[in-house]
């Protein structure tokens, strides 16, 4: 608890000294319990941004938008069958790069091509997180929330393919836990691909 109370110190004194454009990091840095509320398209959202077990390595001054966006695709093609504890060590890895674009993409000063271009790679993330030998549990849930959050954001145009309930779910999934996880991960895999597809 004391090593998070510094990194979260540590954000903080980063997120004041960022200035935020389309290459640069934004992110809101928002406390491990903090539930947003985003109206949009006549319709109220409540967003939990919730930390699961953040990894604490990042060197935060270091990454703008665009660098950590290359290092998420760079990950893609990574998933094998390991042992156990490399496995837990790479879904943290995952859901804790997941957890910043999700703020990332959060920011009004993020756009609407950005978001589509990293819910591109959250989706084909996503596809393999759970393939033969596989299951990254915190990942899974963090690139629903990611993809979730992209979609509100880009509600106007996403309206027509994901449904107000669907969609609220999904902002609340890091405390998401029931044994319908992978079901409700093919759903919005399967929204975020119409949308990709035919959205604006």
């Amino acid at each position: 608890m004391k090593e998070f109370k510094v990194l979260v110190c540590l954000l903080i004194l980063f997120m004041t000294s960022c200035k935020s454009s389309d290459d640069e990091v934004s992110f809101l840095l928002l406390s491990p319990n903090d539930e947003v509320k985003l109206t949009t398209s006549s319709e109220t959202f409540s967003i939990g941004f919730t930390i699961i077990d953040f990894e604490s390595f990042f060197d935060f001054a270091k990454w703008t938008r665009d660098s950590l966006i290359r290092r998420y695709k760079k990950i893609t093609t990574e998933f094998q069958p390991s042992y156990f504890d490399s496995a837990m060590n790479h879904d943290r890895h995952i859901a804790s790069l997941e957890y910043l674009l999700s703020q990332e993409c959060f920011s009004d000063n993020c756009s609407s091509k950005i978001r589509k271009e990293v819910l591109q790679s959250v989706i084909n993330m996503q596809k393999v997180k759970y393939s033969e030998y596989v299951y990254y549990g915190r990942s899974i849930r963090t690139g629903v929330f990611l993809m979730a959050v992209i979609l509100v954001k880009e509600r106007n145009n996403s309206i027509k393919f994901i449904d107000t309930v669907t969609l609220q779910k999904a902002l609340l999934f890091l405390d998401y836990d029931s044994s319908d996880i992978l079901e409700f991960s093919d759903l919005i895999i399967e929204y975020s691909e119409k949308f990709i597809t035919n959205g604006k």
